[in-house]
């Protein structure tokens, strides 16, 4: 569960992929995260069906690649950025 206010928010676009990307943000955001041992979610249908998000994993499996691309080319950028910086005095 996410609070209102929090300023990080899903990719736009970004629907087949889940919440897992989100929660590194939140911390080297500086948020706190609290971690309840509390079941929350429960389904009276099959994990996989013909219909809704699991009846297109190749897609959700498709956006996670691209997900993590993303990412691993936005860390890179980071370092590169912060490596010319401390050549700078920055």
């Amino acid at each position: 569960m996410l609070r209102r206010d929090v300023p990080i928010r899903f990719l736009a676009g970004r629907r087949h992929v889940g919440d897992d990307p989100l929660w590194p943000q939140f911390g080297c955001a500086g948020l706190r995260l609290v971690r309840l041992s509390a079941r929350l979610p429960y389904t009276y249908k099959a994990p996989v069906g013909q219909i809704g998000l699991s009846s297109r994993l190749w897609q959700i499996e498709q956006a996670e690649f691209a997900l993590a691309d993303r990412t691993s080319s936005e860390i890179m950028a980071s370092q590169e950025a912060k490596t010319r910086n401390a050549g700078h005095g920055g």
